[in-house]
């Protein structure tokens, strides 16, 4: 039995200007049909025309049959037939969005609608489409007609959440094919130079209203559908989303404000981000086809603009999705694209939208910017990141969006990308990286080293020639410890394949940097430490016990500070060997350096670093001596500025940096 609401004799109920209009189009008058809608747009708002104009779109939907309808019309009429039901399509989609059509009714047109824009698709795929229109824009005009027959089925599924045929609906919208139609359309909309958005609106709202991404963790066969569509793979699928991103910025920039619309279709785009936490392919996809800049330019945008209620979480969800990009195991990949597209400003710009906006940005700012900072990967980025002219402009930004602790971490962040780079130009001209001594006790020259051979056994000894290295092996005990020494090794530099954050020379290089500016001072602190203990040179061998260096990035993230002790840090018993190594060497051999991490990335560790000539040892017993004959060491204060002059000779004498 028909639906009562597809009875013709609801058009004589229209107004008078209506009603043979309505008529005419019931009777199959494609002119009647484009002009009927053309009037619905301008009289949006007419309840006594959207309650009775039904009919005229519904008859010809009806009537398809898409076994028999098209071999039964005329070669030169199936164009036509084809346009006819596309207008009626069309209208049927108009009057639902403005909520005049019951589900009931719509339940029983759908089966029509559905059989239609299957056989048009099929049409398309096999080329044997006939000529519904003319012009240019033809597959998009038909684009556009089939997409609104689904959204049809989209509006009723928002439009009656509670309805009694709510289940029916559901399974309905989860119809198999329709995803990947969607995907096919959407994938030609966006291949058109100057493509309308209204489709574009439209294809969202499907992907949304119909949770193609949001139900992907109970039911991922829309979505794969959806990405078949679009291309057939996840590239394909991850460019579609990037594109149309791009599309709404392009827009935003030629001044025109997001409507309502704009957002919507923004909050589907980013909600169906949320698969790539599920399926890493799909991430990396996303990743290469350019999500990270697109998503911090819809950051910003979004930001700026003025959100009614039903939008107000968009900004939230577009960040949360940039920060998934750069965390945890994405760090080193989405950080440089990030800070490449803007990531710090547009940061500093969200932040001023909330509270919330506030502390995620704190996040970034107060913990992975650091982290950063002791990256490979990252730092020449984040260096560029914050040059001159970039800080001072986000320093005029933080102080008129008023942030005050951000703007005091911006100063902290500046001044240690600063040293940071020193430390790269250096290590890129191989200054870092040039000297090594010589480890025979009876050689310790100093030479380049590219000219130093190392031991195969441990990799942590050098000598400047073969006879060094057998003489040394007679002489010392590196025989015994030569393969323990190796395990020490490899754990202490966290040996790996990639080149991040604790890539072998790079590690050594940044602390051997640090150690190097801080020689001076380490010096004036071992003379005070020594007289504090009331320790001076052993009588008989004249040397001083093994002071100890911890380099700690834990105390400040993204800083290595640098302390003296006498005593091994906790922890670095299970470096006794290599300890033990490092203590017989030659005096002056200063080697017993530690660094402290985050215990994520291997807590604390050895690192053989500097091998400083015995001028080290021999100046600081000197000074040390002198101390001891004018008191009895620790019964007093010390003042060691007496020294500094002395010491900067020493450094100066101490040769180039080598690690």
């Amino acid at each position: 039995m028909v639906h009562p609401c597809f009875d013709r004799a609801h058009l004589r109920k229209l107004p008078i200007q209506f009603r043979n209009l309505g008529l005419a189009a019931a009777s199959g008058s494609v002119d009647s049909l484009e002009r009927l809608i053309a009037i619905l747009g301008r009289d949006r708002a007419r309840k006594d025309v959207l309650d009775n104009v039904l009919p005229a779109f519904s008859s010809a939907i009806l009537a398809f049959n898409p076994t028999t309808q098209l071999s039964a019309t005329p070669p030169d009429q199936q164009g036509e037939s084809i346009r006819r039901i596309l207008w009626s399509i069309r209208g049927v989609e108009h009057i639902i969005a403005q909520e005049a059509m019951s589900v009931d009714a719509f339940l029983e047109i759908w089966p029509h609608i559905w059989s239609f824009v299957k056989l048009v698709v099929d049409l398309q795929n096999n080329d044997a489409l006939p000529e519904v229109i003319s012009g240019a824009r033809r597959t998009a005009w038909i684009d556009h007609g089939l997409i609104c027959g689904i959204g049809a089925l989209s509006w009723t599924l928002a439009h009656q959440p509670s309805h009694r045929n709510l289940r029916e609906l559901q399974a309905t919208a989860n119809t198999p094919g329709l995803a990947g139609i969607v995907g096919r359309i959407w994938a030609r909309t966006l291949a058109r130079q100057m493509p309308e958005m209204e489709p574009l609106y439209a294809i969202l709202q499907i992907i949304v209203v119909h949770g193609i991404a949001h139900l992907y963790r109970d039911d991922p066969a829309p979505f794969r559908e959806l990405m078949l569509g679009a291309g057939g793979d996840w590239d394909a699928l991850a460019k579609l989303i990037v594109q149309h991103m791009q599309r709404h910025t392009e827009r935003k920039r030629a001044g025109n404000r997001h409507t309502g619309q704009d957002l919507t279709s923004i909050d589907g785009l980013l909600n169906m981000l949320s698969v790539s936490t599920m399926e890493p392919a799909f991430a990396d996809a996303l990743t290469a086809q350019g999500i990270i800049p697109a998503l911090v330019t819809i950051v910003v945008d979004v930001a700026e603009d003025h959100l009614n209620e039903d939008f107000n979480e968009l900004p939230t969800l577009a960040w949360g999705y940039l920060a998934h990009t750069f965390d945890h195991a994405r760090f080193e990949i989405g950080m440089p694209k990030a800070l490449r597209a803007g990531l710090l400003e547009a940061s500093l710009r969200y932040s001023a939208l909330s509270p919330d906006a506030y502390m995620a940005v704190e996040e970034l700012w107060f913990k992975q910017l650091p982290l950063a900072a002791l990256n490979r990967t990252i730092m020449p980025r984040l260096v560029r990141a914050f040059s001159p002219k970039r800080t001072t402009r986000m320093q005029d930004l933080v102080q008129r969006l008023r942030l005050p602790s951000l703007g005091v971490q911006l100063q902290n962040l500046s001044a240690l990308t600063d040293q940071r780079r020193e430390f790269l130009a250096d290590f890129r001209a191989g200054k870092l990286t040039r000297y090594l001594a010589c480890d025979n006790i009876d050689c310790g020259a100093i030479l380049e080293k590219a000219s130093m051979q190392r031991c195969s056994g441990c990799f942590s000894r050098h000598y400047c020639s073969r006879a060094c290295q057998k003489s040394a092996w007679r002489q010392e005990p590196h025989r015994e410890v030569c393969a323990a020494s190796r395990v020490a090794y490899l754990r202490a530099l966290n040996l790996k394949k990639t080149e991040g954050a604790l890539a072998q020379t790079f590690l050594r290089a940044l602390i051997n940097s640090r150690y190097y500016a801080l020689r001076e001072t380490l010096l004036l602190r071992s003379i005070r430490m020594l007289w504090n203990a009331n320790i001076a040179p052993d009588p008989v061998t004249q040397r001083l016990p093994p002071l100890y260096v911890l380099f700690d990035t834990t105390k400040q993230l993204g800083w290595i500070k640098a302390s003296l002790h006498l005593e091994p840090p906790s922890g670095a018993e299970r470096y006794a060997d290599a300890i033990s190594v490092a203590g017989a060497r030659m005096p002056g051999r200063f080697g017993l350096h530690f660094l402290r991490l985050r215990e994520s990335e291997g807590g604390l560790a050895f690192v053989p670093l500097r091998r400083e000539t015995t001028r080290w040892e021999d100046g600081l017993s000197e000074i040390m001596r002198e101390v001891s004959r004018k008191g009895e060491g620790g019964g007093g204060e010390l003042d060691v500025e007496v020294y500094r002059e002395r010491v900067k000779v020493i450094v100066e004498e101490l040769g180039a940096e080598t690690h």
